[in-house]
């Protein structure tokens, strides 16, 4: 019997992939890095030139002002450990500089001026944004997080228990799904920009990770929040690995125009790159479906530069999306999701005190349990949403192949239009939304806490969702039967779903009967948190500890019709 291979390769998950690029050396993003005082001048000169073409004069005195009076608050209010010392007179005396201009009248005067501090604020902003990578550095985390992700990913059943574990093991853990051998032939190629999903703190030291030792894939440079630097280790791998810092504090017309500027002109230079559309991890544990532009519209700015200079380099998306048995920040997450959409209605539950056992069953559940994850690796498109074959064509929906330099011109000349690719970055994240649907990796942990939460709305009747987390989850046992009911329900809706290519289910729905499944599910969910969101009770009832992290894992599958034709009176 014949195999298509293609279509094998996107049902997943893969075995470890050799690297397309040995030397570490040579990947594009160490390259880069060794030219780093080039590419920061380069850098500055690209965001004032922007500036100044897009502004006049009374525009751009008017930004400066606006970035000056911001930051002073910023750095008076708001300060982190990671701040420059002098961050606070470093703005006033900015601010002192234009507020002693000895003729305001003197037009002349006046530009210099407001021009010297624009370059300024432009070098400073390159300086803090720009990272570094070096390989010694990289070798050594290779290293520490196999270590790290064993102590999480590893159980102490494992040969060598969690401290000396089979790193084939662990990879065994990281579950790719998706078509590999594709991406990695078109990343042989052209640059490669991932658009994941975000969840937690670690995505990004996972998914690089896995693209070093899955996929076999050059280090990629990513945007990290710069709050993830006032952790002193974290700062020290991160400056050194690629990363470019992200301060979602600053809010100022000049500092996103450095950061797009730096995702462009980094992608331009051929250096893979990785961002989150969605701007920060998910609140309320939804697929995110309301994705930001900006950082999307430097893939699109990337492109059409790259065909104004007739460059054969060309930029594909990859949509990733992530999928966890659980998120070590689950209940900050939540909370700060109930209280934002509920504000005053929103009542947080009081925490009873911690005790040693409960400290103790937290850490006997990290060091003891198994879990894993998954990643999938979307199918790759061009900046305007249209598939691409092995090598990079790209392909419209009646298999024809299209010149990507077209969407550029206007009466046949390759040029700007704002507008116009203003339209194809909306079109873009409309495009990675959908695809995050449709190519959701749904683990059964996931439809375990979707299965219960839906069996608690249907006992509770609650008016309002928060209606229910006022509740003690003590009171409120659920019964297995039921539950295996829901369970059994949505995952025939799923398959029918994954039939349909709009969804994909792990391959742990195909390990054992729907009963060992289901089991399976529950203990894994959530599985190091100090309050289980979904645990037996006894043989025939479950109980949750916390309704609030039940229903963030729940919201995983709030996406997706599941529930429509249940009847619920048929228990």
């Amino acid at each position: 019997m014949l195999v298509n291979k293609d279509l094998l390769e996107d049902m997943g998950p893969h075995p470890v992939q050799e690297h397309l690029i040995e030397d570490i050396g040579q990947w594009p993003i160490a390259l880069m890095s060794k030219r780093r005082d080039v590419f920061i001048a380069q850098l500055q000169e690209f965001i004032y030139n922007k500036i100044n073409r897009d502004k006049d004069f009374s525009q751009i005195k008017e930004i400066v002002e606006k970035t000056l009076y911001l930051e002073k608050s910023r750095s008076k209010n708001l300060q982190w450990r990671v701040d420059p010392p002098n961050e606070i007179l470093f703005w006033n005396k900015l601010q002192t500089k234009i507020t002693n201009i000895e003729d305001p009248s003197d037009t002349v005067l006046m530009r210099k001026v407001y021009d010297e501090v624009l370059i300024i604020i432009i070098q400073r902003y390159a300086e803090e944004i720009v990272g570094t990578f070096q390989s010694k550095t990289f070798y050594f985390a290779r290293r520490f997080l196999t270590f790290f992700f064993k102590l999480i990913y590893n159980s102490l059943g494992s040969k060598g228990g969690i401290f000396f574990g089979n790193k084939a093991e662990l990879l065994d853990k990281i579950n790719i799904y998706g078509p590999i051998n594709k991406i990695r032939s078109i990343g042989s190629q052209y640059t490669l920009v991932f658009v994941p999903t975000h969840s937690s703190n670690l995505d990004s030291i996972m998914i690089g990770y896995a693209i070093d030792s899955k996929l076999g894939l050059p280090s990629f440079s990513y945007g990290a929040g710069l709050n993830l630097y006032n952790f002193g280790p974290a700062a020290y791998f991160m400056n050194r690995l690629g990363a470019y810092r992200v301060d979602r504090r600053k809010k100022n017309q000049i500092y996103l125009e450095s950061l797009i500027a730096m995702s462009q002109l980094s992608i331009q230079d051929g250096v893979n790159s990785l961002f989150f559309p969605g701007g920060t991890r998910s609140r309320s544990g939804h697929v995110e479906q309301k994705l930001k532009l900006g950082l999307l519209s430097s893939a699109i700015l990337a492109q059409r530069k790259l065909c104004q200079r007739n460059s054969e380099n060309k930029v594909i998306i990859v949509p990733l999306i992530l999928s966890y048995n659980f998120v070590l920040e689950a209940r900050e997450l939540i909370e700060q999701y109930l209280k934002s959409t509920g504000q005053e209605k929103y009542v947080k539950p009081a925490s009873k005190t911690k005790n040693f056992f409960k400290t103790f069953g937290y850490f006997f559940r990290f060091f003891s349990k198994s879990s894993e994850m998954s990643l999938s690796l979307g199918q790759p498109m061009d900046v305007f949403g249209n598939a691409v074959d092995k090598d990079g064509n790209s392909i419209d929906k009646f298999g024809n192949n299209i010149d990507i330099k077209d969407y550029f011109l206007t009466n046949g000349e390759l040029v700007f239009d704002s507008q116009r690719e203003s339209e194809y970055t909306q079109l873009l994240a409309t495009k990675i939304a959908s695809r995050y649907l449709e190519e959701n990796v749904i683990l059964p942990s996931q439809l375990a806490a979707y299965a219960a939460f839906k069996l608690l709305c249907f006992e509770i009747k609650p008016e309002s969702v928060l209606d229910i987390f006022r509740l003690d989850p003590q009171n409120y046992p659920l019964d297995f039967d039921q539950f295996a009911y829901i369970f059994q329900f949505c995952l025939d809706k799923l398959k029918v779903l994954e039939s349909k290519n709009q969804i994909i289910l792990s391959k742990d729905f195909t390990e054992g009967s729907l009963n060992k499944i289901m089991r399976e599910a529950i203990k894994k969910l959530g599985v190091y948190h100090t309050k289980i969101p979904l645990r037996f009770k006894n043989k025939s009832v479950l109980i949750s500890e916390d309704f609030q992290i039940l229903y963030f894992y729940h919201n995983r599958l709030d996406g997706y019709p599941l529930v429509e034709g249940l009847k619920f009176n048929e228990f």
